[in-house]
């Protein structure tokens, strides 16, 4: 109105240049409110800072991008059941609890009673190895507080989960059923103090507040029908090596060892296999010049195992290597071959085919060194079997090795990621033994790490010295192979 009053002459321009500048403050708000929806679409899937957690970072430590700053969340679980292995997939069912805690210091300037968890800062995980997306059970859960600062999120899931298998064992297996949670960086276009332009959610053991239970197996929880459990163990990792570096730790696996109840293949495939194999000696007890019955006896055993790899296979994925089953038909296959190839030279030395002559007595004789020698070697086989069973099927090596096991040979550069988990893990093993044994596993490690050091720094004084000594040696002719040997 009052550019009007001031410009009469010019009302059309004066309302084409009001007009113009409604059209660029609408055309403001509109970004505004596309880039505010868009961070807002941001927070549901990065990891979130609000604006309080920001404002009490930057009064009380400078600035709140700082990635050392960032609360550290610890990941607990609770598996309530365990079912479906597929080892052809490399899939697995699990349906259990997953508890998030952290210590997020700017609560303490909040109303408790009236607290928005999006103005503080809110980690958010998805699970890296998930065939599928999981399904919440029981609703969508919120994060609540739990104590002075202490922020946790409790949610329940319900999905498939891949894995990678070694069946090189099989049917005398272990298996690693592993559940990979990864957390997701904060982003909102503002570069950290370090140059990086995410911050990483450092994941890690339920240590602070859920140590005395770590990771629980519940009771009922055993649904797979040929495997039992053995024992539960967690650690964080890192996703990339040069986070590895850094020693932020972005994954959290946790894993559940298994191992085959192998006494129904044992016995529904091993004892018709050991059948056969007993019967196919019975070529030499054959007349040594039938030929055609002996070779038919030791073709249908053959074709027999042939039948029996085929039932192995279909249980089984496509691997490169041989499994024990496998080695064993191969042993069996070998023998057969052998048997055969026995019989045809016992009968080429019955007859006179090829100009061999009669050779009779030679004939006997080889045909009972055949079946002697033939019959050591299965037993010896069968046996050297048997006792590899046992050393394997010993539950209690696997309850005694703690940390991660990498099926896949994972280089990790920091050895520390692979470190044992110090806290207590497991409720299947004995309550008793179990804080003691970390205590001790604990001490160890680090007197390892400390021997470690120590030596490393004698192995580099030794050089030095010796260094030194070749140049004096070169400079005054001394004999320094003494001190080189040295």
């Amino acid at each position: 109105d009052k550019m009007m009053q001031t410009v009469p002459v010019a009302p059309i321009a004066v309302s084409t240049i009001i007009t113009d500048d409604g059209d660029d403050a609408q055309d403001h708000d509109t970004k505004r409110r596309n880039s505010q929806a868009m961070r807002s679409k941001t927070s549901l899937t990065n990891s979130h800072i609000g604006q309080n957690y920001k404002k009490f970072m930057k009064e009380n430590h400078g600035t709140a991008y700082d990635p050392a700053q960032i609360p550290l969340v610890e990941v607990a679980f609770k598996f309530y059941s365990l079912r479906s292995i597929d080892l052809q997939n490399g899939t697995f069912d699990a349906e259990f609890v997953m508890m998030l805690d952290w210590e997020d210091p700017s609560i303490s300037v909040a109303d408790r009673k009236t607290v928005n968890f999006e103005d503080h800062f809110y980690p958010r995980i998805f699970f890296a190895n998930a065939a599928s997306e999981p399904e919440t059970v029981g609703g969508e859960a919120g994060a609540r507080l739990a104590g002075n600062n202490r922020v946790t999120l409790t949610q329940r899931y319900r999905g498939k989960f891949r894995s990678t298998f070694n069946v090189q064992r099989f049917p005398l297996d272990h298996q690693y059923l592993t559940i990979v949670v990864k957390s997701r960086t904060i982003a909102d276009g503002v570069k950290w103090i370090d140059g990086s332009s995410t911050g990483v959610v450092r994941l890690s053991n339920p240590c602070t507040w859920r140590g005395k239970k770590g990771h629980i197996i519940a009771k009922d929880a055993d649904e797979l029908p040929d495997m039992d459990l053995i024992k539960i163990d967690g650690g964080p990792q890192s996703s990339k090596i040069e986070l590895a570096k850094k020693g932020k730790c972005d994954e959290y696996h946790v894993q559940i060892c298994v191992i085959r109840q192998s006494q129904g293949l044992v016995w529904g495939i091993g004892l018709p296999l050991f059948s056969i194999m007993v019967i196919s000696f019975g070529v030499f007890l054959m007349p040594l010049d039938d030929i055609s019955d002996r070779l038919t006896l030791t073709i249908t055993s053959m074709l027999t195992l042939v039948a029996i790899k085929w039932v192995l296979e279909s249980r089984l994925p496509s691997v490169p290597y041989l499994t024990i089953a496998d080695w064993t038909i191969v042993a069996c296959f070998m023998l057969l071959l052998a048997q055969a190839t026995m019989c045809m030279i016992i009968s080429l030395l019955m007859d006179e085919i090829g100009g061999l002559g009669d050779h009779s007595e030679v004939a006997k004789r080889m045909n009972l060194y055949s079946f002697v020698v033939l019959a050591i070697a299965f037993i010896s086989c069968q046996a050297g079997i048997t006792l590899y069973a046992r050393k394997v099927s010993n539950k209690d090596i696997y309850k005694e090795t703690r940390g991660l096991v990498h099926v896949e040979d994972e280089a990790f550069e920091n050895e520390e990621l692979n470190a044992p988990y110090v806290c207590a893990i497991s409720k299947i093993d004995s309550k008793g033994r179990k804080k003691k044994s970390n205590q001790i596993r604990a001490k160890k490690s680090l007197e390892g790490a400390k021997d470690s050091a120590e030596l490393k720094r004698g192995e580099l004084q030794i050089k030095q010295t010796v260094q030194d000594h070749k140049q004096n040696a070169s400079v005054g002719g001394m004999e320094i192979g003494g001190i080189a040997n040295i």
